[in-house]
């Protein structure tokens, strides 16, 4: 019986034990219910039904005098029946099983290359998209001075901090710097207000014209005086038409510039479907087409980067410990015109120092398509983040999307040692500026101790 493959077929209640010889001959012998036999044949082929086939694919062991025999080799999906079947299978086959592996192998080898005490501890980006971000409709207008077709000096942009409103505010600029000093730089007091237009720079007395034909809308007073015509509104205009005034575009002039004021602001409004007020949602003038022609071929300009605690306290950023609040101060200087405006989009990314591989990020903080809602602009700016007519001092918290969504950065996640922080401003015509800043992490156990301390100032 050696080198047979054993075979049992259960029939009528007749056990017969089949052994397949080497010479393809096969011995038939019948055993009764104890196993005796009953009589021995020898047969050259054997019939058998399917059924009986199907019975003998399902047995797995046969009960002969000297025990039970390992019939595995018998199975069906034998290890040659399946380097067959893998051999026949097409090129097309293994491609996503390849894709798979080429696409592992990156991320195995960055994360060899970190030591274990020095590998950072990945944090999981943001689901939520950057503050601002919104549908924007596309479409082309011209300025409402003149000449329509030729581009005019931006001295303010959409979305830049403004000045703070609420009961609490005293009237008085001195008084409101004591309590923006008293509170920190992360304690905004009253609301924020954000520039929903743009100001377009032009002497008092200019004529102003509508961008679109429609019926005007005036209201306010003083330099407050502003016309509303179809999706937009212009303010600071002085001689301004009377509410109820057919406006044909770039031909009736609504007002002029408001002694003392050189620009008239725009804004675009969405969703009014020609009968906007002050109150109906604003959109950024200069994105998707938006008013045209208009250049701009200097990137932002970014400045320097400060560090809080959770309660506002200054830290440095060789020091960096627990959660804290990043501050960035950056500008985007008009090329046509020459003024400091806010930018249109920042994002940061944190890299181990002199390693690929970004342990958190790219986190998107801003795209100012729209002005955020709610109370989120009083997180967006520092307190102090103002404009003075053409002085900026404009203090991005560019923590205001992190990881953890709650406006801070949790160093206490991140594995002591040094890192790059690289941060990128951008402005409605493309421009990008990217500058990089070191920082560095330490144990909180360990920060009035003598190892913990800078041994140098990170660029």
């Amino acid at each position: 019986m050696d080198g047979a493959i054993v075979k049992t077929v259960l029939h009528r209640r007749i056990h017969q034990a089949v052994l397949i010889q080497p010479a393809e001959a096969l011995e038939l012998r019948r055993h009764d219910a104890r196993g005796e036999v009953i009589a021995p044949a020898l047969v050259n082929n054997l019939n058998l039904s399917a059924w009986e086939r199907r019975e003998e694919q399902r047995v797995k062991f046969v009960k002969v005098s000297h025990g039970w025999k390992d019939s595995r080799w018998q199975n069906p999906l034998s290890m040659k029946r399946v380097l067959i079947f893998l051999r026949r299978m097409p090129p097309w086959f293994w491609a996503l099983p390849a894709a798979a592996v080429l696409g592992a192998v990156p991320a195995v080898v960055s994360l060899f290359n970190h030591p274990a005490e020095t590998r950072p501890t990945p944090a999981v980006a943001p689901a939520l998209g950057p503050y601002g971000a919104a549908y924007v409709p596309a479409g082309r207008f011209q300025w409402p001075l003149d000449p329509p077709d030729r581009p005019h000096p931006v001295r303010a942009t959409f979305g830049e901090p403004r000045g703070l409103l609420g009961p609490g505010i005293p009237r008085e600029a001195t008084d409101r710097v004591q309590l923006i000093r008293a509170g920190g730089p992360l304690n905004t007091p009253g609301r924020r207000v954000i520039h929903s237009g743009i100001d377009i720079a032009a002497p008092d007395g200019t004529p102003v014209f509508a961008v679109k034909s429609g019926i005007a809308a005036t209201g306010g007073e003083g330099y407050e005086t502003h016309v509303i015509v179809a999706d937009f509104g212009y303010w600071h205009l002085a001689d301004a038409v009377t509410s109820g005034t057919e406006v044909t575009a770039f031909v009736t002039v609504i007002g002029r510039v408001y002694p003392g004021q050189a620009h008239v602001h725009l804004a675009r409004f969405a969703g009014c479907h020609g009968a906007c007020t002050e109150a109906d949602r604003v959109l950024n003038p200069l994105v998707r087409g938006g008013i045209s022609p208009y250049t701009d071929t200097a990137p932002p300009r970014v400045g320097g980067i400060r560090a809080y605690t959770r309660r506002g306290k200054s830290i440095p950023r060789e020091a960096l410990s627990g959660p804290v609040a990043l501050v960035l101060n950056v500008v985007d200087r008009q090329s046509f015109g020459g003024h400091d405006t806010g930018i249109y989009s920042l994002s940061y990314r944190l890299l181990p120092a002199g390693k690929p591989g970004a342990v958190i990020g790219p986190i998107r903080v801003l795209k100012l398509d729209a002005i955020p809602g709610g109370r989120v602009s009083n997180s967006l700016y520092t307190s102090g983040s103002t404009r003075h007519s053409t002085k900026t001092n404009f203090s991005y918290r560019l923590t205001a999307r992190s990881p953890s969504n709650d406006g801070l950065l949790h160093t206490e996640r991140l594995h002591p040692g040094e890192y790059t922080l690289e941060v990128t401003a951008g402005d409605v015509a493309g421009n990008r500026a990217t500058r990089s800043f070191g920082v560095r992490v330490v144990d909180p156990r360990l920060i009035s101790s003598k190892a913990s301390r800078p041994t140098g100032r990170l660029r």
